[in-house]
């Protein structure tokens, strides 16, 4: 017994350990996959228009817009509704009515409506009657223009929702460059500080060893370690900045910065555009905020053209026909009639239009200051495409000077360690190279990734870098 007892012990630990190793390398396995993800610039561009938060919030916007159209229209549906109701009078006797109202409106003003009725009466019984009905506004409220204004102004929130959505779709795009690119930068910087930090050290050392054999000065020695500290904390500095714009990677896309996976460097970004007149005009036919400026202008118009008809007479036609199992009507002569035509004109004008004039005249400063405001958008746009267009021929023509800056500032530092070793120098040309070389060194990675980052910015600027639907870009004039 004691024997199968141990047996049987056996065995669960060795189940329990299976289970432990097989864990071990589940966990070792995901560590490793997660090392080996690597994520290119398209890929994080990817992830940021589908996952960004401020997307997320941008598209519900026009959700809720899409279903501000259907809310407008939802007035010219069909409409049913159940009419009743309990009468009770001084004598205490109870009458009731119940029955249903179907009824139609249009886009032109006019409305239909059919309606049965069921009523008791207090001496006859219960009455069935039948009605139609049909008005329709002859001035004011007359046409499409007043009447579907509800509808239109859903579509153009909805067109206004789009474009914001659209607009921040590049916009996202230029901030997730601009993060890449600063990512990658400060981890090239960050592998260069801790290069120099190597080389500080074994400057250091040397020149320690110098001043021990009387070779060299106390200065140099003290000049060497201050730079040695100087890079030490540019070092630090690096790091604190690189876990910042990781952070701010993470949060464009969506993502946990602190599971960031490794980025591939984007292969240089280059952009064949032609002269400015050209990029101005390409920026004119492609940028969704001087269509907004565009559709404000014909919104204002359109106000202007409401508010003048608010200034004529309302007055509505009213044709209505009624139909009852009794009598309706009785004349003097006691006819009686179970059908009955009525046509009426119902008017409720204000003679004192003085409030009417006035939103008129304010409608026409507003449609005059939507109009500067298009002159306003296209003078900012040729603006912002010929900083963005000079900005990224500037970098185009910079990089090769700091590419040769950056060769010449490392033949310099590599000589001049050579000659300290051997004596033919001080410590002051090193240190000094040394600070020539980091700074050409930052200058260049800089220079690269402002580079690529200027093309998108140009882009940007041309609204050409995401692709927007026809019908939400500028008409053409």
């Amino acid at each position: 017994m004691l024997i199968s007892h141990l047996h049987k012990k056996r065995k669960r630990l060795m189940r329990a350990s299976v289970r432990h190793s097989l864990l071990i390398l589940m966990m070792l396995y995901a560590s490793a996959a997660s090392a080996m993800e690597s994520i290119t610039l398209d890929d994080a561009i990817n992830r940021a228009l589908i996952n960004n938060p401020s997307l997320k919030q941008l598209r519900l916007q026009t959700g809720s817009a899409e279903l501000s159209v259907g809310v407008a229209r939802s007035d010219f549906e069909l409409s049913l509704k159940p009419e009743g109701g309990v009468r009770l009078d001084k004598g205490g006797e109870e009458t009731d009515y119940y029955g249903l109202r179907l009824s139609k409106k249009t886009i032109y003003g006019s409305e239909i409506s059919v309606s049965g009725l069921s009523e008791s009466l207090i001496d006859t019984g219960r009455q069935n009657r039948f009605t139609l009905e049909l008005s329709q506004p002859l001035f004011r409220f007359a046409g499409a223009l007043i009447n579907e204004e509800p509808i239109i102004q859903a579509k153009q929130s909805r067109r206004t929702a789009l474009r914001d959505l659209e607009i921040s779709r590049s916009r996202t795009v230029v901030a997730v460059v601009e993060a890449f690119e600063k990512v990658i930068r400060l981890k090239q910087q960050l592998a260069a500080d801790e290069q120099a930090l190597i080389r500080a050290e074994s400057l250091y050392k040397l020149t320690l060893a110098k001043e021990r054999l009387g070779r060299t000065s106390r200065i140099d020695t003290l000049r060497v370690q201050l730079q040695q500290g100087q890079t030490l904390s540019r070092t630090q500095n690096t790091r604190e900045q690189l876990a910042s714009a990781q952070r701010v990677l993470g949060e464009l896309m969506g993502a946990d910065s602190r599971r960031l996976p490794e980025l591939i460097p984007a292969p240089f970004f280059h952009v064949e555009i032609g002269n400015l007149e050209e990029a101005v005009a390409l920026a004119l036919t492609n940028r969704l905020d001087y269509a907004q400026a565009q559709q404000q202008y014909e919104d204002r118009r359109r106000a202007s053209r409401i508010s003048k008809r608010s200034m004529l007479p309302n007055l509505k036609l009213v044709a209505r026909y009624e139909h009852a199992d009794d009598d309706l009507f009785y004349d003097q002569n006691l006819n009686s009639s179970e059908s009955a035509w009525t046509i009426s004109l119902v008017s409720d004008t204000d003679f004192n239009q003085s409030r009417e004039k006035l939103e008129y005249r304010q409608s026409l400063l507003q449609q005059d200051q939507a109009f500067e405001q298009i002159r306003a958008v296209h003078l900012s746009i040729n603006r912002e495409v010929e900083q963005r267009l000079l900005a990224y021929q500037r970098s185009q023509k910079e990089l090769e000077v700091l590419e040769g800056n950056f060769q010449h500032a490392g033949a310099r530092l590599k000589l001049a360690r050579q000659l300290f070793r051997i004596g033919r120098t001080d410590g002051f040309s090193v240190t000094d190279a040394e600070q020539s070389y980091f700074t050409a060194q930052s200058a260049l990675l800089s220079g690269k990734s402002e580079a690529s980052v200027n093309a998108y910015r140009l882009l940007d600027a041309m609204g050409t870098l995401v692709e927007s639907p026809s019908h939400l870009k500028p008409r053409q004039i």
